[in-house]
């Protein structure tokens, strides 16, 4: 499945990809209760424009684990949905929790140009904790968010540069998008006034 989603505080429209997973009979201590908020598995690629990743990694005194620190605003990170404060569990499908900061940073530049983070924010670790589940990317719930390639040339795909802000139209924003029926895919085709 693939969402267009508008991001306010990037003043961008992010196309990104959310897989769900479905629930097993083994999952009882997840399925009883929904977090807050899920797990993200978020697949973070580096853009030409754009030095590094655009977040750092750090340790929090009395707390065990990474965690994802200066996420900035219009970064790569940000826009696979990275957040301050987030715990990282699993980078590029490692289980991280007992590794020390030196290693995290490793694993994290080990594949150029690219990394996948399962990372939970305070209130999913507290979800997870309280249940006695060890959080992995097959976790029924996990959200996978992989956001465009750094060039929307290289998917075909063409992504609205500027927000949508709703105006004088009483309902909606002001434009149609239609799809010719030989066309495959949706196309913005005319704003109207």
């Amino acid at each position: 499945m693939t969402f267009i989603i508008l991001l306010p505080a990037f003043e961008r429209t992010i196309v990104c990809r959310i897989v769900f997973r479905t629930m097993s009979d083994d999952d009882a201590k997840v399925s009883t209760a929904v977090p807050v908020s899920p797990a993200r598995l978020c697949r973070v690629r580096k853009v030409p424009d754009f030095d590094g990743y655009g977040f750092n990694v750090r340790a929090e005194s009395g707390r065990p684990g990474q965690f994802v620190h200066d996420v900035d605003e219009r970064s790569p990170a940000a826009a696979a949905g990275l957040r301050d404060g987030d715990r990282i569990v699993e980078v590029n499908g490692t289980g991280v929790a007992t590794e020390t900061h030196a290693d995290v940073v490793e694993r994290i530049r080990a594949v150029p140009g690219e990394v996948r983070l399962l990372v939970v924010d305070a209130d999913a670790d507290e979800f997870y904790r309280r249940r006695d589940v060890v959080v992995t990317s097959a976790t029924p719930g996990v959200v996978a968010v992989d956001p465009p390639p750094a060039s929307s040339s290289d998917t075909g795909e063409r992504v609205l540069s500027r927000r949508i802000r709703r105006g004088t139209v009483p309902y909606g924003v002001g434009f149609g998008v239609k799809s010719p029926v030989e066309s495959h895919g949706t196309v913005f085709l005319a704003a109207s006034s």
